[in-house]
């Protein structure tokens, strides 16, 4: 069991360790509850390639369990549809691997086991092409629309996802799953591109999201563009450093200047932070549903905390239990919010928003990494700190994007 630093971190480092005559791969990986906080797309996708292949006497695993919020759930498929945007079948064909249990629950240790080691597997697909761009697609909409919740909850739906795992995601089907790099690369170009995207996946309102099953029929059309601009940057990021792992047709959208790092130290947080921070506006002691928004116009305070989303328990305990029962799901009225809304309405009139960033709320900095032409076209913009769980923006003193400095 690996119990010092991220998990998600080490799943990086393979080379570095490699390179020290260090272990890189494993037959059994205990991850305890880590899936709670990061849930299972980063199981998947950052986790699951540290295995090693199966043999006639090992059969390499990962096992887990939910200990946060287990009472949310309302079925196994639901759990690993959260941040997957799959049912755990599916997601046993994708990922090539399988639930040991033959009927598995939430509610106990689950063991993940590597798939047989058929050769002939890798590089078929385990979905149609049809279904393929609609998974693709609701994945990516799950990943920059999370559903609403409730930023001061006790108990409630984790979804650590921003626009970097979505692209980890891309290059893991091609590098690692053998899945098509022209028809993957085709699927981000059109994202890339279309500031309105028509698809047969569904965006879910619901927290947790119920699977849905085969149920992507007909198509819709999802305002887009408000995210666009951080996954040109992302994409762009990723060509610069080969991250991909596979080429796009057509790069003429993208930005063209390196990518630096830049650090913008935020004022008018009160010193007593933990209070007006942490508590009134939910806990950010970590940034895993923080990100920020840029807006041309300094507007008004129409997105701040009484616009976000929530669950109307107001942390009763009595509702807290409740929701701890069997799938009980989370009690209360649900109250939408309006930033959320008007981003699906209204796109990047309403701002451009950035999933991938630090936050160190003792020094209350900021930290993200971005190419310099895009530095440059928005550093006028209003620069505003979000909630991507309540989606509201969080009290601080005015900053522009061109107030950050550049680190390297």
């Amino acid at each position: 069991e690996i119990a010092l630093g991220s998990i998600l971190s080490f799943g990086d480092t393979a080379s570095d360790r490699d390179g020290n005559a260090l272990p890189t791969k494993y037959h059994r990986i205990t991850l305890s509850n880590i899936p709670d906080y990061t849930g299972m797309l980063s199981f998947f996708v950052k986790i699951a390639p540290l295995l090693s292949l199966k043999s006639n006497s090992i059969t390499p695993c990962i096992q887990s369990n939910c200990l946060l919020n287990t009472g949310l759930w309302k079925s196994f498929d639901d759990y690993i549809f959260s941040t997957t945007a799959l049912g755990y079948k599916e997601a046993e064909a994708v990922f090539r691997l399988k639930v040991a249990d033959q009927e598995p629950s939430i509610w106990g240790m689950t063991v993940w086991e590597q798939d047989d080691d058929d050769n002939e597997s890798i590089g078929s697909l385990p979905l149609s092409h049809e279904e393929l761009r609609a998974w693709l697609h609701r994945l990516f909409l799950s990943n920059i629309l999370p559903v609403d919740r409730d930023a001061n909850s006790l108990i409630r739906e984790e979804r650590a996802s921003n626009l970097s795992l979505f692209l980890q995601t891309l290059s893991h089907c091609v590098n690692h799953l053998g899945m098509p790099a022209h028809f993957i690369a085709s699927i981000l170009e059109e994202l890339l591109k279309k500031k309105t995207l028509v698809t047969k996946a569904t965006l879910s309102n619901e927290s947790p999201a119920p699977y849905l099953g085969s149920k992507d029929v007909s198509k819709k059309r999802f305002v887009v563009s408000a995210f666009q601009t951080d996954l040109t940057n992302q994409t762009a990021i990723f060509l610069q450093n080969n991250m991909l792992g596979f080429r796009l047709l057509d790069t003429s959208f993208l930005p063209t200047q390196k990518a630096s790092l830049y650090e913008l130290k935020l004022g008018g947080i009160s010193p007593e932070y933990s209070q007006s921070w942490a508590f009134a506006y939910g806990s950010v002691s970590s940034c895993m549903s923080l990100g920020f928004m840029l807006q041309k116009k300094k507007g008004s305070d129409e997105y701040d905390i009484s616009t976000a989303a929530g669950n109307g328990n107001n942390g009763n305990p009595m509702f807290m239990m409740m929701a701890m029962m069997q799938g009980g799901g989370m009690p209360g009225q649900k109250k939408s919010s309006k930033l959320r809304r008007d981003l699906l309405s209204s796109g990047d009139e309403i701002g451009h928003v950035f999933s991938c960033m630090n936050w160190d709320l003792s020094s209350q900095t900021a930290s993200f990494w971005m190419c310099e032409d895009v530095f440059e076209k928005f550093s006028a913009y209003r620069f505003r700190l979000i909630r991507t769980d309540g989606w509201f923006c969080l009290p601080h003193g005015d900053a522009k994007l061109g107030d950050a400095k550049r680190m390297g």
